[in-house]
C-alpha cells in the first residue's frame, strides 16, 4: 500500500513518488529491504508519480521478473532490486 505525497513533501524531496505505508512481511519489498515511509521514485527507471502509477508499474510486469527501485529513504536516494511474486 502506498500513499501520494503532497505538493511540500514533493518540492522538498525535488522529485515526485509514492510514500509505502505498508510492506507485507517476507514480500517482494521486504525481501528488497524496503521500509515504511520510503518514497518509490522509480521502477526500472520508469518514474513514479503516485501509488496508481507505482501499481500500474509493477502490474505490467510478470511474476518471477527481476524489478529494479529507485527510492528515497532519510533523504538520500538508494536503489534495491526484488523478484516480483504473487499478488495477495
Amino acid at each position: 500500500m502506498s500513499d501520494d505525497l503532497d505538493s511540500i513533501t514533493t518540492a522538498r524531496l525535488g522529485r515526485s513518488g509514492t510514500i509505502l505505508s505498508e510492506i507485507s512481511a517476507d514480500g517482494p519489498a521486504d525481501v528488497a529491504g524496503l521500509e515504511v515511509g520510503d518514497v518509490v521514485v522509480s521502477i526500472d527507471d520508469s518514474p513514479i508519480s503516485s501509488a496508481t502509477s507505482l501499481v500500474v508499474a509493477l502490474r505490467s510486469r510478470e511474476v518471477g521478473d527481476s524489478v529494479t527501485i529507485s527510492y528515497i529513504r532519510d533523504g538520500a536516494q538508494r536503489v534495491t532490486t526484488t523478484i516480483l511474486g504473487n499478488r495477495p
